[in-house]
């Protein structure tokens, strides 16, 4: 998910049964169980499933597109991201937590 995401970039995640269009969430691949996903979600359905996409521009990207709707529940909400600074001195964190609210839901 580069820019936002860069390789050597972490994160902090916890799971969450409440998914909201525009969180960032890890979610196992569908197909292949021994991969995780970093998307975001575009879609939040009535079944509890949603629809993940890739900010990357890069059509080839894997995500909803090719696999499907993914279960909310055993997915996780991502709270924290960070990377290390370019001097390797520290590390530069950036907080994604936000409140739910029927705005964002």
């Amino acid at each position: 998910m580069e820019p936002l995401f860069l390789d050597g970039d972490g994160v902090v995640a916890i799971r969450s049964n409440r998914a909201a269009v525009g969180q960032l969430r890890v979610a196992q691949h569908p197909v292949e169980t021994s991969r995780w996903l970093l998307k975001r979600v575009a879609a939040v359905n009535p079944d509890d499933t949603m629809h993940l996409l890739s900010d990357s521009p890069d059509h080839s990207a894997v995500d909803s597109r090719q696999f499907g709707n993914v279960n909310i529940q055993g997915s996780y909400r991502v709270v924290l991201h960070f990377r290390t600074t370019s001097s390797g001195r520290g590390i530069r964190i950036r907080f994604l937590l936000r409140p739910y609210s029927r705005h964002y839901e």
